[in-house]
């Protein structure tokens, strides 16, 4: 992944705030209620970052919202995940894909193309948050080939971002 960087930021007025409580709540199952000033709005290269104390906790992919790692450490759904081994959590945390064979349990909800957060099966805390290549049941079903895109993981440069500020 390439690096993450921010173009411009501002403190979210309350239109913005309300719409980016509501985004969230419709993706993850759960109130929202962070308030104007409490956060950032940042434009990065691939869309909107909501930023707090500099740091990251939710991002747009497209038109979509999803919690980051720092924001899934916060608040955790109770849906919308994927559980691996702990055997591929060393890979995960290198950014690599998630792949079939490592996942032992998933929310059966998950719909091919969801966003969904990736969680280890000893402490069940995110690692990393991916695009689901495949629905709920048919990851848990299948034992070969890639079963989510990562696409933000703990370690890489949205993670980082505000550590240095």
């Amino acid at each position: 992944m390439a690096q993450f960087h921010i173009r411009r930021r501002h403190p979210v007025n309350k239109r913005e705030v309300r719409a980016l409580n509501m985004a969230l709540e419709a993706a993850h199952g759960l109130e929202f209620s962070y308030r104007p000033g409490e956060v950032e709005l940042a434009q990065s290269p691939n869309g909107q970052a909501l930023l707090r104390d500099g740091h990251v906790i939710a991002l747009e992919w497209g038109e979509r919202w999803h919690l980051s790692v720092r924001g899934l450490l916060e608040v955790t759904p109770p849906g919308g995940w994927v559980q691996v081994d702990m055997g591929a959590v060393p890979f995960l945390r290198n950014g690599a894909n998630v792949m079939a064979a490592g996942i032992n349990g998933t929310d059966e909800t998950i719909v091919q193309g969801d966003l969904v957060w990736v969680r280890d099966e000893s402490h069940q805390r995110p690692l990393a948050i991916g695009e689901a290549l495949l629905d709920g049941t048919t990851i848990v079903a299948t034992t070969r080939g890639k079963a989510v895109k990562t696409l933000h993981y703990i370690g890489d440069s949205i993670w980082h971002h505000g550590d240095d500020d």
